[in-house]
């Protein structure tokens, strides 16, 4: 959920004709750990203490163990699904670095999903570096200021939320 607050809000600035679609990206964006969670949870599970004892990201301890990661499980539900073009973004948002469709949606996404790591929303990997990507950072082209005004309505929204349920 913290992810696609901060999608949303980014959105609002960048793609502002797409807020609502970000929003659902924001929640979908890593689709894949939730199938491998759900029909694979122990292989999971694996593949999170590899990364943390490597000290190593999730995808690449997912490629190490399984010969595939979340983004390619989801990207099979994508085709499968047909979903949108901003939801097929949002699963290559680690993948900045590769020449993929749907870069800005990607681009928002990876910043949207580090803002919430900032703000200590990564139940996986709590170790992970919360820094924006660069080139995802030079997409959205927010000040300082401005990512923590995000970061405070992220932490605010998410809180409100908890409270709620």
């Amino acid at each position: 959920m913290a992810t696609a607050v901060a999608a949303r809000i980014i959105a609002k600035l960048r793609l502002p004709a797409r807020v609502e679609e970000m929003y659902d990206a924001g929640m979908l964006h890593d689709l894949g750990i939730l199938v491998l969670d759900k029909y694979c949870p122990d292989e999971l599970d694996q593949c999170i203490l590899y990364a943390k004892d490597q000290k190593v990201p999730l995808v690449q301890a997912e490629l190490v163990l399984l010969g595939c990661d979340h983004y390619d499980i989801a990207a099979l539900l994508a085709d499968k699904w047909a979903i949108s073009e901003t939801m097929q973004g949002a699963i290559f948002h680690h993948a900045l670095d590769k020449p993929i469709d749907h870069f800005d949606e990607a681009c928002i996404i990876a910043a949207a999903d580090a803002i919430a790591r900032q703000c200590g929303y990564d139940f996986l990997m709590e170790d992970e570096d919360p820094t924006i990507p660069k080139i995802a950072a030079t997409f959205i082209d927010l000040g300082d200021d401005q990512v923590k005004a995000i970061r405070d309505l992220v932490t605010s929204e998410v809180e409100l939320a908890i409270e709620a349920a």
